[in-house]
């Protein structure tokens, strides 16, 4: 039946974390001769490599999000090459340029497998939300961006849509701070609008700042994303 791999690209040391991290039943990242490998079972089936390299690249920006939503920061993994592994080991490199794809030719190698680990793993139940969760998606592709005031508020928005656009919704769901939420948004509006949005009241609603304003919504996203996963999604 073969398989398909997808060679991944970023910092060694990050690589090595990944393959350590995603060693999963449907996911794993595995390291052959210095070279690192993402396989899935979401490239089943498939007979194209521009269409695994394109699942490949979905599935890695939301590993990304994932990463820094766990973490504080992203691992900066990019989807590279493709690679079909025959049933008898023979490879099939196809390199990617410019948009432009060529193939190899084949030659015999062989690459070894990984082995899940038993259980579901948090990392892989969030994959699952995001895949079956378009709002899930939306929030973890807004926080997987470089950090700003706008991409911070459209990842809050992503939460608070879920709960209906009731502040108080998510407050009470998450145990947030309601007063934290209206400081948060507040701010974040004032930053996003300039001038067309006033400045809060201090007294009322202290300064913020983006290093500050991005831990709160890690946070916020991070307890989404876990009572969902406990919950079933549904607010109560």
């Amino acid at each position: 039946m073969g398989e398909w791999l997808v060679s991944l690209k970023g910092e060694a040391s990050s690589l090595e974390e990944l393959r350590s991290a995603f060693n999963l039943a449907r996911l794993n990242v595995r390291q052959e001769e210095g070279h690192y490998y993402l396989s899935s079972s979401e490239f089943d089936g498939s007979t194209d490599a521009a269409d695994v390299l394109e699942r490949a690249s979905e599935l890695v920006a939301v590993i990304n999000a994932i990463l820094k939503v766990r973490y504080g920061y992203s691992k900066g993994l990019a989807a590279n090459n493709v690679v079909r592994v025959d049933d008898d080991g023979t490879l099939h490199n196809y390199v990617f340029l410019s948009g432009v794809m060529g193939a190899s030719g084949g030659f015999h190698a062989t690459l070894s497998g990984g082995t899940a680990t038993s259980g579901p793993a948090e990392v892989e139940l969030w994959l699952d939300l995001a895949r079956q969760n378009s709002g899930v998606m939306d929030a973890l592709r807004f926080f997987e961006e470089d950090t700003t005031w706008w991409s911070l508020r459209k990842t809050y928005d992503a939460i608070e849509k879920d709960f209906g656009g009731q502040q108080n919704q998510v407050a009470r769901n998450l145990t947030i701070s309601l007063d934290e939420i209206k400081r948060f948004k507040e701010w974040a509006s004032h930053y996003v609008h300039g001038e067309l949005e006033p400045a809060p009241d201090p007294q009322h609603h202290p300064g913020l700042s983006l290093g500050d304003a991005e831990a709160f919504v890690q946070n916020i996203l991070m307890t989404w994303l876990r009572w969902k996963q406990r919950s079933g999604g549904n607010a109560r």
